[in-house]
């Protein structure tokens, strides 16, 4: 994931991460799975987020749009994925230091707990 990507998760509130009802249009379902994904706001978004039947006309345009910022390593210039818990990211850790911290507030828990 680009660093500049991480960088936005930290920096939005939950409120910026929508649903892009104009995914449908743009990446038609496949294999059942129907969802509409939630990303920041970015100018694609907004240009695009209440246009879904005009969307659909310009589909391949876009979906190739899509589609070279994710070869050139950039998804996050067009459609950053994000959820709504998005808002509660403060900082930018390591995987490692997550599971350590968490296993040490777990095994303080644990210590802590009354004895049955």
């Amino acid at each position: 994931m680009p660093d500049s990507w991480k960088q936005r998760i930290v920096e939005i509130e939950s409120e910026e991460a929508v649903r892009f009802e104009a995914w449908r249009a743009i990446m038609p379902p496949a294999g059942g799975c129907d969802v509409v994904p939630r990303v920041i706001r970015t100018e694609f978004v907004a240009a695009w987020q209440d246009r879904a039947g005009e969307a659909a006309e310009h589909a391949d345009e876009l979906r190739d749009a899509i589609m070279g910022s994710v070869r050139r390593g950039t998804p996050d210039e067009l459609t950053p994925f994000a959820g709504q818990t998005a808002g509660l990211v403060r900082e930018v850790l390591p995987a490692g230091h997550i599971v350590r911290t968490l296993v040490a507030e777990a095994e303080d828990a644990l210590r802590r707990a009354p004895r049955a």
